[in-house]
């Protein structure tokens, strides 16, 4: 399965997303930011310049949700396989996670960006989540003690889902 993100303004974006109405596509923005992701089986992506990723783990429906976290996560080549094979696994640590909806660890298909992407019934489960969740304080704590696998400083970007209602 591969996932494909591009961004823009979302007047450019919602013809875009109804014109690929029949496809699993999600619209989230932000106040800098316009997000479409289609998730799909098919190797070309309905974008014209997409980043491309490769479903590392899954779980959930993003359609499902309405607050979304984004950590981009830029590795160096040895942290590649390490980030792998740790967020393997990634989606069952939140079984029974109350607000939790959905989970996507990607791979980049090109480039050294992994990303991890957290869905959420509100922004409020997510926070509390990330302030309570011992999961959450690991990966936290993974990611600063793990400093040189990274290439850049990751960054967490959050969103909400938009609807298309008019």
């Amino acid at each position: 399965m591969n996932l494909y993100m591009t961004s823009g303004t979302k007047n450019f974006l919602l013809p875009l997303m109804e014109k690929f109405s029949n496809e699993n596509i999600v619209l989230m923005q932000n106040s800098q930011n316009t997000l479409l992701v289609h998730e799909t089986e098919s190797k070309k992506s309905k974008f014209q310049q997409p980043k491309s990723y490769h479903i590392h783990d899954s779980t959930g429906d993003l359609h499902r949700s309405k607050f979304i976290a984004i950590q981009y996560i830029p590795l160096t080549d040895e942290g590649k396989p390490i980030f792998e094979f740790k967020f393997q696994q990634f989606s069952s640590n939140f079984t029974n996670t109350i607000g939790f909806r959905a989970a996507r660890v990607l791979t980049p298909m090109k480039g050294h960006t992994y990303v991890i992407i957290t869905a959420w019934d509100s922004e409020s489960s997510y926070k509390n989540w990330e302030s309570t969740n011992p999961i959450a304080k690991k990966i936290q704590e993974e990611q600063s003690s793990k400093k040189e696998l990274l290439s850049d400083p990751a960054y967490t970007s959050f969103y909400y889902i938009q609807t298309t209602d008019k």
